[in-house]
């Protein structure tokens, strides 16, 4: 008699806890001694057959969706549960390339410095004061330019300063002179160079004065070297130069010599021709190091890829819809160039190798959204969520309102496809031949707080039941509870039974038709009656029970919307009672 009530007790154990729920199955205290809770001195029999369970302690959620189980799932310090996964985007490389401004040779008109004199004698020497010069011609500024260039406010010149060398060469009688003093000569160089700094230069006027020079006619020629830092297009009466259709610019400015000189130790009566200077000023060719204007460089990211293979279980079934009150796709955006960039993009949900239908979710001023702006020289957050809120501090946080679209059928992947561009609102400078990298990461955020149309499924087996009631004969078996939730879902639960080889069984029903309902508005517990059928419709078919799949499809609703679920969020089983309508039947032959 003994061995018959230790089987009576593990039978309830079997068909009352094990079969409720896999909170119960999974998260039941083993220390916990059913058999205080039993009045072993109940017949066994009758009409209805009914013992009491007892109470589980508080089943916390943390039992049963747990962050090892999955790479994706973690919880903040609050304890809310959020799916969240980050990597980085391939980057993409900025590289404009150099260009060279052409060698330019200046052959000015010569000018007459001191003319003969026959009414001299011979021996007549003097000095002889030229005024009233003033000789200028066109320097062009001329260049093939790369495609990206579209307007130059300013251009740098690469490897040091461009040299012009300055030449003065005398013609004519020049025997018939010893010096010519060139002290009262000015040279106005190209209004938009700017000049290196040094004696004689005044790089406001963007003169020369040849105060203090004589050339000595023993010479034949005077030279100077002269140097460019930068040119600069700004104060050009037709503003910036602007690139034409075939990458080509053309600018020109005049270069001017004027003032007076001093021949000295003339002979006027040994002069046969006019004595004239011929000025000659050569613009070297030199590459441009960098540029300050608009540039509209190509900008090509290639598609990046974020897997979601390894979700929780709870997640995985086709039934799963997720609704959450406000995803956020992070994106942390470094850009090198002084240059600000705006940013497009299309996310798209994958499975299978096919985009799920309605999935696709579009960001950024190429598909007419709010702009994603990316600050010139430095890093930028910008967090794309539902609600235009919840980024981290110092991120530019974006309203999506159809980002969940992107999730609302759990993909395998999601696909990022974005698209550059340089704002031409401000300038840019660029360095010419450098190879800018702009890098970029990703992180996506999925906070466990739900909309009103989530629907999530839990998925269990509670089996090994066949060995402790196959000698028993039951038809009709009722399991009763009231069930304290603070979880913020209301879950619908279903059941079908299986045999030893864990396939479905034929003949046995199971009937769950109460909703567990979700947590009160305010999160504290709701209590929810309900009642759990077996029903045995064919004969025999319980001895073959070994137990049952169980499915637990959760749902939000509009009452609890936005509510996270944590890893303190319980559920608490109350008031167990097994009931077996007509008795149970014991075969006591074995």
């Amino acid at each position: 008699m003994q061995y018959n009530m230790c089987r009576r007790k593990n039978v309830w154990k079997i068909l009352g806890l094990s079969f409720f729920l896999p909170f119960l199955y999974s998260c039941m205290d083993n220390s916990y001694d059913l058999s205080k809770e039993i009045d072993l001195t109940v017949s066994v029999g009758g009409d209805n057959l009914s013992l009491p369970i007892g109470n589980t302690e508080k089943i916390y959620l943390r039992k049963f969706i747990k962050v090892e189980d999955s790479e994706l799932l973690d919880t903040l310090s609050s304890g809310e549960y959020l799916l969240t996964k980050s990597d980085v985007i391939n980057s993409s490389a900025i590289e404009v390339n150099n260009f060279t401004v052409a060698e330019e040779t200046i052959d000015m008109s010569v000018f007459t410095i001191c003319e003969p004199d026959v009414n001299v004698p011979d021996d007549f020497v003097t000095d002889y004061t030229q005024t009233g010069i003033d000789v200028e011609h066109e320097y062009v500024f001329e260049a093939q330019v790369p495609a990206e260039l579209i307007k130059m406010y300013e251009v740098d010149v690469q490897g040091g300063p461009m040299k012009v060398t300055v030449s003065l060469e005398i013609e004519g009688s020049k025997e018939a002179a010893s010096s010519i003093d060139l002290s009262g000569l000015i040279l106005y160089f190209p209004s938009f160079v700017t000049m290196k700094a040094q004696a004689g230069v005044d790089v406001t006027a963007n003169t020369y004065s040849f105060s203090g020079e004589e050339l000595n006619i023993s010479n034949s020629s005077f030279k100077k070297d002269f140097y460019i830092d930068q040119f600069n297009f700004r104060d050009r009466p037709e503003g910036a130069l602007i690139a034409a259709a075939d990458n080509s610019v053309k600018t020109t400015s005049m270069v001017r010599m004027m003032g007076e000189v001093t021949v000295k130790g003339v002979h006027p009566a040994r002069i046969t021709e006019d004595i004239v200077l011929r000025p000659v000023l050569t613009f070297a060719a030199t590459d441009i190091a960098s540029v300050k204007g608009q540039v509209d460089p190509v900008i090509s990211i290639d598609p990046t890829t974020v897997g979601l293979g390894d979700l929780p279980d709870f997640l995985e079934d086709d039934d799963v819809r997720m609704d959450l009150s406000n995803p956020i796709l992070l994106l942390d955006i470094t850009n090198p160039v002084d240059m600000p960039i705006s940013l497009s993009a299309m996310l798209k949900g994958e499975k299978s190798g096919a985009v799920i239908a309605g999935s696709s979710v579009t960001v950024g001023d190429a598909n007419g959204k709010t702009p994603l702006l990316i600050a010139a020289n430095g890093k930028t957050q910008i967090a794309l969520s539902r609600l235009g809120m919840g980024g981290p501090a110092g991120s530019i946080n974006i309203k999506v309102e159809d980002l969940n679209n992107l999730i609302e059928t759990i993909p395998e992947n999601i696909k990022i496809e974005m698209t550059a561009k340089a704002l031409q609102t401000s300038e840019h400078t660029i360095l010419l031949g450098n190879n800018y990298m702009v890098m970029a990461n990703y992180r996506v955020d999925l906070p466990l707080a739900f909309g009103k149309d989530l629907t999530i499924v839990y998925r269990d087996t509670l089996d090994d039941w066949k060995e402790d009631i196959e000698d028993y004969e039951i038809k009709r078996m009722l399991i009763t509870a009231d069930v304290n939730n603070i979880v913020p879902l209301s879950m619908t639960i279903e059941g079908t039974a299986i045999d030893a080889n864990g396939n479905d069984l034929a003949g046995i029903t199971v009937e769950v038709p109460q909703e567990v309902k979700a947590c009160n508005a305010d999160g504290s517990a709701s209590v929810t009656p309900i009642v759990v059928t077996l029903i045995e419709t064919q004969a025999q078919a319980m001895k073959q029970l070994d137990g049952l799949h169980i499915r637990i499809v959760a749902k939000s609703s509009e009452t609890i919307e936005g509510k996270p679920l944590r890893s303190d969020q319980y559920l608490e089983f109350k008031n167990m009672k097994a009931t077996v309508p007509g008795g149970l039947i014991i075969d006591m032959n074995d």
